[in-house]
């Protein structure tokens, strides 16, 4: 199925295709678990029920996941991804985009850009990506994960450790050994490797420990 560049398509209520094709375009997924595809211009995609895949493409798109476990990949420009229901997963790309995971354990990758990340409720887990990104947990066990030390100076907003947040830190990515490495400034609540700040803890929560704060892992995250 084909969206033209005027008209919303509202799809049925079975598991739809829809590519949006050139133009800003609106496009309904309604009932089912549907692929919804942008592609080039400013376009608006709601998945609705189901667990749904919506790609903006190129331009500065709208993604809204809506219930189910929804898969959100904003392409280039400056875009807004809303997770809402369901564990979903919510990845910018290239742009200063916004991430909203709202309720559900979600996944917020930024990309590349100066991104915003709220996890809201759940327990999520937000990795900025490259660019000055801001991450905000919410309510619940959040991670934040770091997969380069160069990548740029993120700031968390809303670190919680005794609801058991983490930040995690990739091995491979930074090169990292041991936590030896890893310093956590109380005063400015900057977190650094070996010397190089990575993240600003701008709440500086009192009993910060990187010993039981900071996990390395053995992937990328």
């Amino acid at each position: 199925m084909f969206a033209g560049p005027l008209n919303p398509v509202f799809a049925r209520s079975d598991n739809d295709t829809v590519y949006g094709g050139t133009g800003n375009d609106t496009i309904y997924g309604g009932y089912g678990n549907d692929y919804l595809y942008g592609e080039t211009g400013n376009d608006y995609l709601y998945g609705g029920d189901g667990s749904d895949y919506l790609s903006g493409g190129s331009g500065n798109d709208y993604l809204y996941g809506g219930d189910g476990s929804d898969y959100l990949s904003g392409g280039s420009g400056n875009d807004y991804l809303d997770g809402w229901t369901g564990n979903d997963k919510l990845y910018g790309g290239d742009g200063h985009d916004t991430l909203l995971g709202w309720t559900g354990n979600d996944y917020l990758n930024g990309g590349y850009g100066n991104d915003v990340l709220r996890g809201e409720a759940g327990n999520d887990t937000l990795v900025g990506g490259y660019g000055k990104d801001t991450l905000w947990g919410g309510a619940g066990a959040d991670k934040f994960g770091f997969n380069y030390k160069n990548e740029g100076v993120d700031i968390i907003k809303d670190f919680q450790w005794n609801q058991g947040d983490k930040i995690l830190i990739s091995k491979v990515g930074f090169g990292a050994v041991n936590l030896n490495q890893f310093k956590y400034n109380g005063s400015n609540g900057a977190l650094s490797f070996n010397n190089q700040v990575f993240a600003i803890i701008e709440n500086k929560p009192n009993g910060f420990n990187v010993n039981l704060d900071v996990q390395l892992v053995n992937s990328f995250i």
